[in-house]
């Protein structure tokens, strides 16, 4: 999967003080980078973390973001790079070459981005049902084509700068629904893995839940074809359900079962 940064850093580098061009080599160590769109590699596509950087960049890339708003794209660097904003923002005139540099990197480049996403969240699972030879998932938080999915960000929070500024600068809620129907109510395990497995995640729970918990990691892959009913209150992604997967460790190196909705290639 291939990374790109903003411009902004090559602009910054060509066209400020050699003072100031020193304090840009320590910006290029950034936490968060927009995810180029979709590649095939070994035959597998590539998804991008739900991060709110990527999911910043898919306001542009749907054009529900306004290119020339400079208030908008003030807040889109805020969210990429809050070191970048919080070194620059008070030099008004390094600030506006910021500006320009984020407004053509998105003019070149914002096909590019990533529709692709993958949600990563903690499912609780119920009581081992014999007849269906699976786990219940706790009916609070069963994947069901009536309701949506919530995007989490506890996970993917910027490192290294003063505050959190993504919260400041998006709707108060976004969530994606998928058009394809989709139902996962239970996790299919046959019943003489199921105790050690219970026994395995109760030992080491993920998501930092406290040991006796009975909670697996959900990656909830999804692929965004549209954004609708986009205001300050909220936002909501359109498209497809890839592909969800449950594992028994943060590391996502112990799969459990996976559910797959449609074949990628069609």
């Amino acid at each position: 999967m291939k990374y790109y940064h903003l411009l902004l850093l090559c602009f910054l580098t060509l066209m400020v003080t050699p003072t100031v061009h020193a304090q840009t080599e320590q910006i290029q160590t950034v936490e968060e980078t927009v995810t180029e769109d979709t590649e095939v590699e070994n035959g597998e596509i590539s998804y991008a973390p739900a991060t709110h950087a990527n999911l910043a960049a898919l306001f542009y890339k749907f054009r529900v973001y306004d290119k020339s708003d400079d208030k908008k794209l003030s807040d889109y660097v805020k969210t990429l790079h809050c070191n970048l904003y919080e070194k620059y923002i008070g030099d008004e005139f390094i600030w506006i070459n910021i500006l320009s540099g984020t407004r053509r990197d998105l003019q070149y480049y914002s096909n590019t981005i990533s529709d692709r996403l993958e949600i990563l969240t903690p499912i609780p699972l119920g009581r081992y049902n014999f007849s269906d030879l699976a786990f219940q998932i706790h009916p609070n938080y069963q994947l069901i084509n009536d309701g949506a999915v919530i995007f989490p960000f506890t996970k993917y929070r910027q490192l290294g700068c003063e505050r959190d500024y993504s919260s400041q600068n998006f709707p108060s809620n976004m969530k994606f629904i998928p058009d394809n129907k989709y139902a996962i109510t239970k996790v299919p395990i046959y019943p003489e893995q199921a105790d050690p497995l219970l026994d395995r995640i109760q030992k080491n729970p993920v998501g930092g839940f406290e040991k006796g918990s009975r909670v697996l990691l959900a990656r909830i892959r999804i692929k965004i074809n549209s954004i609708e009913q986009f205001d300050e209150n909220g936002a909501t992604f359109r498209g497809q359900m890839d592909e969800i997967t449950f594992f028994e460790d943060d590391e996502m190196t112990r799969p459990v079962w996976t559910k797959n909705f449609k074949d990628l290639d069609s």
